[in-house]
């Protein structure tokens, strides 16, 4: 569960080297740099909400939502590096699959959780 903390870093640093990087503004690396920032913010902001108001099923709803936008991002990627090719296109594709990969990791978790839940509410 805490690996998936570092799911946000990881698309706000993309974000950031993308921005850094593309000073030409190419507009499939704009959207790649966007999908991963909007990812980024989305998943920290909804992690610290489901922290302090403690709503779980809202947080094993978040690795869901983090592996669909690592997927988009994964694909925004390679349609950018198809138009212009990017120096650090290699490391783009490593920190969106480490995202994806730690994500489906937290689903699987979050599914083993919903079944010893609903596993203990029929014992009671």
């Amino acid at each position: 569960m805490y690996a998936f903390m570092l799911v946000p870093v990881g698309d706000l640093f993309t974000y950031y080297k993308i921005n850094d990087w593309n000073a030409t503004s190419d507009s499939d690396w704009t959207t790649a740099g966007n999908v991963a920032l909007v990812g980024g913010v989305t998943k920290i902001s909804s992690i610290i909400v489901t922290q302090v108001l403690s709503m779980r099923a809202v947080m094993r709803m978040i690795p869901v939502f983090s592996v669909m936008q690592e997927i988009a991002s994964l694909y925004f990627i390679n349609k950018a590096d198809g138009s212009i090719a990017g120096d650090d296109t290699n490391l783009f594709y490593g920190i969106a699959g480490f995202n994806t990969i730690v994500s489906l990791g937290n689903v699987r978790i979050a599914e083993k959780k919903n079944s010893r839940d609903r596993r203990q509410r029929q014992r009671d």
